[in-house]
Parts: C-alpha cells; structure tokens; sequence
C-alpha cells in the first residue's frame, strides 16, 4: 500500500495551556511537496510546520 502521508511528527514537543487545561503538542515536518490547504505558497520535504496535539488534528485538504 502507498504512503500518501503528506506530514510526520518530529521528536519535538511543548506544553501549552489552553483555558488553564495543560496540553502537549508535538511539531511536524513535511514529507513531500504540496500545497497546504488554506493557505498560500507550497511545503516543500522537510520544511518544518506548526505544532499539534494528535493526528486527529490534522487538516485533511483535497
């Protein structure tokens, strides 16, 4: 089966409170080339983006 992951999680994670509750998050990192949805410009492999809870977070575009 092909891998059509466009993001993986780095080794890097914060705390972050949120309405006083703790949450940990963890960045990522772009696994190939695409154009986000939502915003403008392109990710290119490697680049590194914002920072996520879970997987479930993730915005799946079209």
């Amino acid at each position: 089966m092909k891998n059509t992951a466009k993001y993986e999680f780095t080794d890097e994670t914060r705390i972050i409170f949120v309405k006083c509750v703790e949450h940990q998050v963890k960045r990522i990192k772009a696994l190939k080339e695409f154009n986000p949805p939502n915003k403008a410009g392109e990710a290119h492999k490697g680049d590194l983006g914002g920072w996520i809870e879970s997987k479930g977070h993730f915005i799946k575009g079209k």
